[in-house]
């Protein structure tokens, strides 16, 4: 059982390097999750505050998994926040159509954060680089505790090296 932060293990080398760009922002995302844990491996569902997380991070969404999916389980994304946030904010809604659900089902198996860069094609068609982090979240309680119900996904466009 894996008890300590999570946060600074993802952004050491050479994770740091692929994703220094947007480190602050998926530390912070991190350690917000990290606190959620309470000492567990992945905090329950219920223990996420939604409308805490909506207001202090854009581009975030809630992966639901499915019930009832044989092999490898199937996942809906749910917008914690409204559309008109993730615009204001500079998130373009096209992005959510298009995260991989390969990093869903890695942070599944695994039970632990993971991260991924992908390039995305934006609603105006310009390929755009993003960091995206997947937080594993487990099942109301009893003996399915350690199960992974659903992820937070957390996509943070990288800027433009200039």
């Amino acid at each position: 059982m894996h008890t300590s932060s999570y946060a600074n293990e993802l952004l050491a080398p050479p994770v740091a390097a692929i994703w220094l760009e947007a480190a602050a922002e998926i530390q912070e995302f991190c350690a917000h999750w990290d606190r959620s844990r309470a000492g567990r491996p992945m905090p329950r569902r219920g223990d996420i505050d939604f409308a805490e997380i909506a207001g202090a991070f854009a581009g975030v969404l809630l992966a639901e998994r499915l019930p009832g999916s044989e092999g490898p389980a199937t996942y809906r994304y749910l917008p914690i926040d409204t559309l008109e946030d993730k615009e204001h904010a500079g998130i373009d809604p096209a992005l959510f159509q298009h995260i991989p659900i390969s990093g869903c089902h890695t942070a599944t198996e695994t039970g632990a954060p993971h991260l991924e860069q992908h390039s995305l094609l934006s609603g105006d068609g310009v390929l755009l680089d993003y960091d995206i982090i997947f937080l594993p979240l487990a099942a109301a309680g009893g003996s399915d505790a350690d199960v992974v119900e659903g992820l937070l996904v957390f996509a943070v466009e990288l800027l433009p090296v200039a």
